[in-house]
């Protein structure tokens, strides 16, 4: 009977834990939709609309890894940072084809 009870009790245990982290991963990705929504908004009360860095390597045409070379090294589109996030103008990424084309 003893050794029931402590099955029983690890069996708790366990399903508590796996609760526990089920519950930390659900908040750890509320939390980071959450500032990628108070991010959007700061950016878009700079000055209008701001696209992605995946949106804007898809209108480039390109992937976001030389786009991000691109900003590295200064030869890409113009594009603003807020904290870590990076942000480009749908205007800007026009104009910057249309120079390099050109």
């Amino acid at each position: 009977m003893r050794w029931l009870e402590r099955v029983r009790e690890r069996q708790l245990a366990r399903r508590k834990a796996r609760k526990e982290s089920y519950v930390k991963e659900i908040r750890q990705e509320t939390n980071e939709a959450v500032k990628e929504l108070k991010l959007d908004q700061e950016f878009n009360q700079i000055d209008g609309p701001f696209i992605k860095p995946n949106e804007a390597a898809e209108i480039i045409g390109k992937n976001t890894n030389i786009l991000q070379k691109l900003r590295a090294s200064g030869d890409g589109p113009k594009f603003y940072k807020l904290g870590r996030s990076v942000r480009y103008k749908k205007e800007d990424i026009e104009n910057w084809m249309a120079e390099t084309n050109s």
